[in-house]
């Protein structure tokens, strides 16, 4: 037996993130939706990488005097 895949519910992705933008929360778009499990949106944001439901790829905090002009 493979892996889950996550295809189905990627397709409704691009709604689910503009139902977020407006403010909805992920209990409701999974009422919405008609999803059942353990925190589904939860799970495919973090899945696709998102980071937060505000849409932020950054995690955690740099190192100490990093910066981005190092990488030029």
């Amino acid at each position: 037996m493979g892996k889950r895949k996550y295809t189905k519910i990627e397709m409704l992705l691009p709604e689910i993130k503009e139902m977020l933008s407006e403010g909805k929360r992920n209990k409701e778009i999974e009422v919405y939706f008609g999803l059942e499990g353990d925190r589904p949106i939860h799970n495919l944001l973090k899945r696709e990488g998102t980071g937060s439901r505000y849409g932020s790829t950054v995690q955690g905090t740099p190192l100490k005097g990093w910066s981005t002009a190092t990488l030029e």
